[in-house]
């Protein structure tokens, strides 16, 4: 009886499925050059809660077109909780591929049996608080007769992951959501201050600037504050520290530095900024 009820289940679930407009990979992750994306992570209350920020720079496709290539300025803040909370900033560009844009979002999902203690579902609608753009939605639960697992993972075309939930009985709630986007004309959401913070000191003259980068033998900081200073290697042992005064433009010497990758980190009364620091 429960093996004719988990095909009819299946049975079901499949044919939901194929009459549904299921959205490929290649319609989830169609990003276009300065599309902006800004993401908070919400984690137990004793953890820093985390903000991203991404901004498409660059796209290009493989020769088959089944990858796209795309390069983005990646931020990322985060609040350390407590009676003096400390802000942490990072910025990277980084470059990234995603492959068989022609397959179904579902095949990035793990399935699994379905029976009395599982169930998947998927949904695909217009979701207003998205702008009306068409999105995916999978929902699961593992083991649920007992102390299960929830999920629930929305996609949009356009748009990428727009929610990842998981829900255990024995573990603090993860929760990791779009809040904010900008594609072309079209901005929806409500953007993060402390982004939109780094915006306007960017545009002032606080920014801090860094360079040449890559660099050789020496870097020039400039930031109109005073400011500790700390370079250190993957492993994170520190290599530089020292404090340094308000001045137009300083320089540092790091020839003595091996070629490699390094973290750069200055710390102001306003926060701290940490860049990956190229030596070659």
């Amino acid at each position: 009886m429960k093996t004719a009820l988990q095909l009819i289940i299946i049975l079901l679930f499949t044919t939901g499925l194929k009459s549904q407009n299921i959205p490929t990979i290649r319609e989830i992750y169609n990003f276009d050059v300065n599309d902006e994306f800004q993401t908070i992570e919400i984690t137990p209350a004793y953890a820093p809660s985390i903000g991203y920020q991404s901004i498409i720079l660059n796209k290009s496709y493989s020769t088959d077109s089944n990858t796209v290539y795309y390069t983005s300025i990646e931020n990322k803040y985060s609040i350390t909780p407590g009676p003096n909370p400390v802000f942490n900033f990072y910025s990277d560009t980084v470059n990234y591929s995603i492959s068989n844009l022609d397959s179904l979002i579902t095949k990035n999902i793990p399935h699994f049996q379905v029976d009395s203690c599982n169930s998947y579902h998927d949904t695909v609608f217009t979701a207003a608080n998205y702008c009306n753009h068409i999105v995916y939605k999978n929902t699961r639960c593992l083991v649920c007769c007992f102390e299960g697992i929830y999920y629930e993972e929305i996609y949009g075309v356009g748009l990428g992951r727009l929610k990842y939930f998981r829900r255990h009985a024995a573990d603090a709630d993860i929760l990791y959501y779009l809040s904010y986007f900008k594609k072309g004309n079209q901005y929806c959401g409500t953007p993060d201050p402390h982004f939109t913070g780094i915006e306007n000191i960017n545009k002032s003259s606080d920014i801090i600037s860094i360079f040449p980068n890559p660099a050789n033998s020496r870097i020039n900081i400039f930031i109109k504050q005073n400011y500790k200073l700390t370079i250190s290697d993957l492993s994170g042992r520190l290599l530089i520290n020292k404090m340094e005064r308000y001045k137009d433009n300083a320089e540092f010497d790091i020839s003595f530095l091996k070629n490699g990758i390094y973290f750069l980190r200055i710390e102001t009364k306003d926060g701290i900024y940490t860049h990956k620091l190229i030596k070659e």
